[in-house]
């Protein structure tokens, strides 16, 4: 179990249950609305209006966060070609920011074998990853195959608000591997839709999603 940069995790969970709230107000306040003639204009800029309130809630903590993300992967990847964990081959499991530092540990693994100033082959057997916030192109997702033996499973929630919302808010150009299919082969794709309720839940469904997944029968 890795833990990483508690304060700014605590800053970004307070940051979404802001946005939760205002979900709730927006969905009362959109119930009452629909039925005056306000109805038209509110179609037309109650979403955006919303989005952009989120945005500025979530911008900063999820910068900060993503980051110290980015930085923890590079030393968790350090840490596995050192092999300190052994010759055992390691199973990666994370979700949200956690799945995050998987996926930029795999990166930084995949680059340097590809430089040749490390061998990342054998190490990691599968990784699972639940509700990235990484892009779903096929190009960047081929790479991980050279350091993952096994399965690479990417668990989405299509719906995931808290998902979409800091894509937008970062301007990252391609759809987040959490909020769908990424089409790559050698890529398992699992909606969890019907297991984890929201971004915030996977903490407490990770163990449905792995019974989901059926690790221990690969």
């Amino acid at each position: 179990v890795l833990n990483w940069e508690s304060r700014e995790l605590r800053a970004l969970g307070r940051a979404a249950r802001r946005i939760a709230a205002t979900e709730a107000l927006t969905v009362v306040a959109s119930q009452t609305l629909k039925h005056t003639f306000f109805a038209s204009l509110m179609a037309a800029v109650a979403v955006p209006a919303y989005i952009i309130k989120a945005c500025d809630i979530l911008d900063n903590p999820w910068a900060v966060a993503y980051e110290r993300a980015r930085k923890a992967g590079v030393l968790l990847a350090s840490v596995l070609l050192s092999r300190q964990q052994g010759a055992r081959p390691v199973v990666l499991i994370g979700f949200s920011l956690g799945a995050a530092v998987l996926w930029e540990c795999l990166h930084e693994m995949a680059r340097r074998s590809e430089k040749g100033e490390a061998v990342g082959a054998g190490i990691v057997q599968h990784v699972v990853f639940m509700g990235l916030p990484a892009t779903s192109e096929a190009e960047q997702w081929m790479r991980l195959k050279r350091v993952v033996a096994g399965r690479i499973v990417n668990c989405y929630r299509p719906a995931d608000l808290m998902l979409s919302v800091v894509y937008r808010a970062n301007k990252m150009a391609s759809d987040a591997a959490g909020l769908s299919h990424v089409r790559c082969d050698g890529v398992e794709n699992i909606n969890v839709a019907g297991l984890v309720k929201g971004h915030s839940k996977y903490r407490a469904s990770v163990g449905k999603v792995l019974r989901r997944v059926q690790l221990d029968e690969s």
